[in-house]
């Protein structure tokens, strides 16, 4: 009998980072007069987007409870042995354990042009906050990415999928192929 597969593994992990985020909310929106907002993007006091980095991305946060922006962090993730395989025929992936809303990359092969990588943030993102909630009450937006550096000849990023769904996870594979990347190490994070 085989273990599981790609896509079920994907799904806990996601899930396992919903489940604390919907704990935080339901928390928060335990306290009197709570007007808690899920998932909103950082802006400036004119109400741009707040941007930064080479790649001069935006970010969220998981929650503002009307005072304070509130990160939430996994605590749980799921144990499975690494495993390789290829992305469309060509990208070579090594998959380690990750949390879904800390999950360190690794890409090797030349230096490349960003545009794949920033297009594909700028879809799960949702600049202009016209997704609506869905069912669990979270908006499938990616909440950051980390600006690639530089690690002997690769490049290392770090991905906050907040609550995006797995087909993000899919279309960021997507994207490291249109980079050119030839192997992508996913996770691995240190305890």
């Amino acid at each position: 009998m085989s273990g599981p597969t790609l896509g079920q593994i994907l799904d806990r992990i996601r899930e396992l980072y919903i489940e604390h985020l919907d704990a935080a909310l339901t928390e928060a929106m335990k306290m009197p007069g709570a007007q808690v907002i899920v998932e909103p993007a950082f802006r400036t006091k004119t109400g741009d987007l707040a941007r930064e980095g080479a790649l001069s991305l935006p970010l969220r946060c998981d929650l503002f409870d009307g005072t304070t922006m509130v990160r939430v962090d996994s605590t749980r993730r799921i144990s499975f042995e690494p495993f390789d395989f290829a992305w469309a025929g060509s990208l070579q992936v090594r998959m380690e354990p990750f949390f879904w809303d800390s999950c360190p990359l690794r890409l090797e092969g030349p230096r490349p042009a960003w545009t794949p990588l920033t297009d594909w943030f700028a879809r799960w993102f949702d600049e202009a906050d016209r997704r609506a909630p869905a069912y669990d009450g979270f908006y499938g937006v990616i909440h950051f990415l980390s600006d690639p550096a530089p690690s002997g000849a690769a490049f290392e990023t770090s991905v906050d999928f907040g609550s995006a769904p797995v087909e993000a996870f899919e279309q960021l594979l997507d994207a490291a192929q249109a980079l050119g990347a030839r192997r992508l190490r996913i996770g691995g994070a240190k305890e």
